[in-house]
């Protein structure tokens, strides 16, 4: 009788916890009737690293020469959630790292792209500038790519493979919008992009950017100013060819230009993904429990 009892308190904990992870697990996919994801996962911050002369040419190649390398220039992993409907799902993760100097912020960014090259693939970077709420769901719904406040903006930044060469630098698309949807600026700053793409291991094509922006511009009403000592809320995402249901975005991302890091910051998976695998481990224990007791 004992032994039965053990073993239900067992059977009743691992139902629990296996609930538990569900609930604190991230979505691979999203829908257009998705709010505020940020409750599954809270808002992961990524830490940019200042260097007064970075050495960086922007070629979207990584030499050895290039503070990319520095020990405490952190690479942070992104995952990519796709539509509910696309083929591609959970395919898609992107490695990103930060620099910036007293004028420039740097980006370098490489990505798995598991469609044939050279299809117009696309990136995009969506910076907040002054909403309150900047969520991820501004772009899930049907005529989207609009805030929920008067008066709020963000900058959107993106760049289109056409026909480039690897190497090649050109200017992103710099764009805004605001609550009535897409704003017409005169944009002078757009940042500067080069990339290079190609077949990486497990023979899965590849893009790596590198791109340039200037810290302050002189269209604030129009693009993020980034200042130190402050930090900026973003989200990423990637294109399979112009006008494809293909793509896939993160969540929403904090990069810090603090020149901080917080080392309890181990690792760069959002606190959800961190407990979910906490439970899902400890649930593979009680199973096991579950058999020797059962056996025995």
């Amino acid at each position: 009788m004992k032994k039965l009892k053990s073993s239900l308190f067992l059977t009743v904990l691992l139902i629990s916890s296996i609930i538990l992870s569900f609930s604190l697990n991230v979505k691979g996919d999203w829908g257009a009737s998705d709010s505020d994801c940020s409750i599954h996962h809270g808002i992961t911050r990524h830490y940019g690293r200042y260097i007064s002369s970075p050495n960086i040419t922007i070629d979207g190649i990584e030499s050895t020469e290039e503070s990319w390398n520095q020990q405490d220039v952190h690479e942070y992993e992104i995952p990519m959630a796709n539509n509910y409907y696309s083929n591609m799902r959970v395919k898609s993760y992107m490695f990103i790292k930060y620099i910036y100097d007293d004028s420039n912020l740097y980006i370098k960014a490489r990505w798995n792209d598991s469609t044939p090259i050279n299809r117009q693939d696309q990136l995009f970077l969506c910076w907040n500038i002054n909403c309150t709420d900047f969520t991820v769901s501004q772009f899930l719904e049907s005529g989207a790519m609009q805030t929920s406040e008067n008066g709020t903006r963000v900058d959107s930044w993106t760049w289109i493979r056409l026909s480039q060469n690897n190497g090649s630098q050109m200017k992103m698309f710099d764009t805004v919008y605001g609550h009535e949807g897409w704003l017409d600026s005169e944009k002078s700053n757009d940042p500067t992009i080069s990339f290079t793409s190609g077949i990486g291991i497990n023979n899965e094509g590849y893009y790596q950017v590198e791109l340039i922006r200037s810290l302050i511009t002189d269209e604030p009403d129009f693009d993020v100013q980034f200042e130190h000592n402050n930090t900026y809320r973003f989200s990423t995402g990637i294109g399979d060819s112009i006008g494809s249901v293909e793509h896939a975005i993160s969540w929403t991302y904090e990069l810090d230009l603090t020149n901080s890091f917080d080392p309890r910051f181990k690792d760069y998976m959002p606190y959800g993904i961190g407990i979910a695998s906490g439970i899902i481990a400890f649930s593979i224990g009680i199973i096991f429990i579950l058999i020797y007791r059962l056996k025995n």
